[in-house]
């Protein structure tokens, strides 16, 4: 091989690393970040929202809320298809928690709307970022043509998603203490 040659086969692997090393450490950071963000804006106007209607902050409703914000807040950097699904076999989430404590409060009509519309809020954002973000949306684009024609599925995804954060946002969740173990 001359010389030309393997500056070239260098200046490859150099490349592709720099690459790789862009997208590991910091365009996913970025990401991550930009998630946080975007959930700490909907924990805030949630949070303004009871404040300028002066509602109770220990409202079942609320408080369901603020959990599931909390969670996805928390364990954002774990938030990827293999460990969802690991998550939704142990728990078991049936998606319609939420839905029985707006039944069971005694709710204005149009509190119960924004609290349903805070939930899709965070649902769409989470599964946003885990399959329609980055290079893994390649990955998954099967997934998303099949999401998009069934609404009905996406929403029972959804909901139960959302319930798992729920369960481990909540203060000294079992739940989130096994998934911490196995984590770390």
């Amino acid at each position: 091989m001359s010389t030309s040659e393997h500056q070239q086969i260098l200046g490859f692997f150099l490349g592709v690393g720099l690459l790789l090393f862009g997208y590991g450490f910091m365009y996913r950071r970025t990401r991550l970040d930009c998630l946080r963000e975007d959930l700490f804006t909907i924990r805030d106007s949630l949070f303004d929202y009871m404040w300028q209607h002066s509602l109770s902050y220990d409202d079942r409703a609320y408080q369901y809320l603020r959990y599931m914000l909390n969670g996805a807040i928390r364990y954002a950097v774990e938030l990827r298809p293999f460990t969802i699904l690991a998550f939704w076999l142990l728990v078991h989430p049936n998606g319609r928690e939420f839905n029985d404590i707006l039944q069971k409060e005694d709710l204005d009509p149009e509190v119960k709307t924004y609290f349903s519309g805070v939930r899709r809020r965070v649902g769409r954002r989470l599964l946003q970022y885990v399959f329609l973000e980055g290079p893994e949306c390649l990955l998954y684009g099967p997934i998303q043509i099949l999401f998009r024609y069934s609404g009905r599925h996406r929403t029972a995804v959804r909901d139960a998603w959302t319930e798992e954060l729920a369960v481990l946002g909540r203060p000294r969740s079992p739940a989130a203490r096994l998934l911490r173990l196995r984590i770390h």
